[in-house]
């Protein structure tokens, strides 16, 4: 595995693919990181393949830091904006870290975020002492060659030319780049493809074929999805990094990118020069008519309905990726009526909220007991209907959302701590309160939300060697980043 580190699979990881002289140095670097880590407890666990992904990462991350490229220290500013702290989990002596510098506590970090992403469904101890012993010989190695190590100042110098950041197809292709190729990114990109595959699908009805497939993900990943730890949208990355490199004027404009996934619109009107669609909500987007590939008049004579997704660069609309017509109205009626009927019932919220105080949370034993009380307060009609295998459960806790309608969480009563909540167990929240921040199939966002801001999961924890109240005092201190690391565009 160590002979695919080259120059080839060096540049791959860079916004941009260009040999420059300094990566011979790196690739170098990166060989004997591997060497290292292979023979490390998490090295010879995890093999040749998450081996290979460390080296390179802490190579990237390297050559980050060294070079003054600023990806690492975008990351660390935006944390420190958020939660007053550079790093989440470590205990950092803010007066002697430096952000142009490498430190111990970014390469710990660095390396678990990597494994962690590998890990579904398992929340992964930060201070796990194999990782931290691991991380540690690799910050040992960084550090000996910070002085003489090159700066990759050709590639900084590339990156910075303004054109770049002038027309939405260059920018979008680094955006790609950057989300699927760059270290700090590049852990979160599987699961964002199955995602987005999965919606495209759902919208498309699986007819395109692998390359559209590809590239209308690819559309949609690098203009409309939360990535990265701080799940921010790709642009919010690159305009923090264009800031960082005093690209003011192309920082905002990159900022000012606006996005929508794929939907269905209504084809209002058109002329030679641009195209009307209107949204379900009934609002309007010019689009200029060669954003569209090679559109005539005959396709919009009896086409009505519009499937794509829109971005908007400088001020413009623009179609973005793989995008289709139908027939008429009929797809653009349904659709509209289809996601009419997703979401909460106002009407059914407002009138849980007054019975129960104005508290949208409720808590039952049993199922027994819940439908009970919603058909004695609520009134159900025969047709109400919960999940079969919910007869079985217990511990309820239930979430009104005006948004999302309800959410009915099995053994929630036992973790979510509420002085309305009767059935609340500590050493139960403690055991799987975890679950609940970073399981978005548990948890929906907006009940996450509640639960964060209202301090309901206090006792939520991991496994920690320090004991119990570290195990703690690392959720508690770092629950909003840890719920948005682990459901990034779910968040």
């Amino acid at each position: 595995m160590k002979s695919l580190i080259n120059i080839n699979s060096w540049n791959s990881g860079h916004l941009d693919i260009q040999t420059n002289a300094s990566d011979f140095y790196y690739v170098k670097l990166a060989r004997k990181l591997y060497g290292i880590i292979r023979f490390s407890e998490i090295g010879r666990d995890e093999g040749e393949f998450m081996c290979e992904r460390f080296a390179m990462a802490a190579a990237y991350y390297f050559e980050d830091v060294v070079s003054g490229i600023g990806i690492w220290q975008t990351f660390t500013s935006k944390h420190k904006e958020l939660y007053g702290k550079y790093l989440p989990f470590y205990d950092l002596d803010e007066e002697e870290y430096y952000q142009d510098e490498v430190n111990l506590e970014d390469v710990c970090f660095l390396v678990w975020m990597i494994l962690q992403k590998e890990k579904d469904g398992t929340f992964l101890n930060p201070e796990n002492p194999y990782l931290v012993k691991m991380a540690s010989m690799i910050y040992e190695v960084l550090d000996a060659e910070f002085e003489e190590a090159p700066m990759n100042t050709e590639m900084l110098e590339h990156l910075k030319n303004p054109s770049y950041y002038r027309d939405f197809y260059s920018v979008k292709l680094m955006l790609t780049r950057l989300i699927s190729e760059v270290y700090l990114f590049e852990p979160f990109i599987d699961e964002r493809i199955t995602k987005v595959e999965d919606e495209v699908n759902a919208l498309l009805g699986n007819s395109l074929d692998d390359s559209s497939l590809a590239y209308a993900v690819d559309s949609i990943i690098s203009c409309c999805e939360k990535t990265g730890p701080l799940a921010l949208y790709a642009h919010d990355w690159l305009a923090a990094i264009l800031a960082h490199w005093g690209m003011k004027e192309e920082s905002e404009r990159v900022a000012a990118i606006k996005s929508l996934k794929y939907a269905v619109y209504l084809l209002k009107r058109y002329d030679s020069q641009t195209i009307c669609l209107e949204d379900i909500k009934g609002e309007e987007y010019i689009i200029p008519r060669d954003s569209f590939n090679k559109l005539p008049d005959t396709t919009l004579l009896d086409n009505k309905s519009f499937i794509g997704s829109l971005v908007k660069f400088d001020g413009e609309w623009l179609v973005n990726g793989i995008s289709s017509w139908s027939l008429g109205t009929k797809l653009f009626d349904a659709y509209k009526e289809n996601m009419a009927a997703i979401g909460g019932d106002p009407i059914l919220y407002d009138k849980i909220l007054k019975i129960n105080e104005n508290h949208p949370m409720l808590y039952f034993k049993d199922y027994e007991e819940m439908l009970k009380w919603f058909d004695s307060h609520i009134g159900l009609d025969e047709s109400f209907t919960l999940p079969e295998q919910m007869k079985k459960q217990h511990f309820f806790a239930v979430y009104v959302d005006k948004v999302r309608d309800m959410a009915v969480l099995p053994d929630g009563a036992l973790v979510v701590k509420d002085e309305r909540n009767p059935y609340y167990n500590k050493e139960k929240a403690e055991e799987q309160g975890i679950n609940f921040i970073v399981s978005d199939a548990t948890t929906s966002k907006e009940l996450l939300h509640y639960l964060i801001v209202h301090d309901m999961l206090p006792d939520a924890c991991i496994n920690s060697t320090k004991g119990l109240e570290r195990g703690k005092q690392l959720v508690q201190e770092n629950m909003d980043f840890i719920a948005r690391f682990m459901r990034v565009d779910n968040y």
